[in-house]
């Protein structure tokens, strides 16, 4: 239900949540996510780059998903009651 056709940044901006998946290591994009005007949704990061992901708090800066995003349902219902 959640697999769609890739966009464009600009296209994405126009949405109320954002989901940060890493690649490799960490999510390259996740500057410009954290920046946007969009919930931000992810796993607690497990990289620490430049970005100082270490630093970023749940339910501050972003909403927690397990790691393998089982609850990623429930937590945009909790999106939809809350923002």
């Amino acid at each position: 239900n959640y697999l769609k056709s890739s966009m464009t940044i600009r296209d994405m901006l126009n949405y109320k949540y954002i989901i940060s998946i890493p690649g490799n290591d960490k999510d390259s994009g996740l500057n410009w996510k954290l920046a946007s005007n969009s919930l931000v949704l992810m796993a607690k990061p497990k990289i620490e780059s430049w970005l100082m992901e270490g630093l970023l708090k749940p339910y501050v800066h972003y909403v927690p998903l397990k790691d393998d995003y089982s609850d990623l349902e429930q937590i945009l219902e909790w999106c939809q009651k809350n923002y």
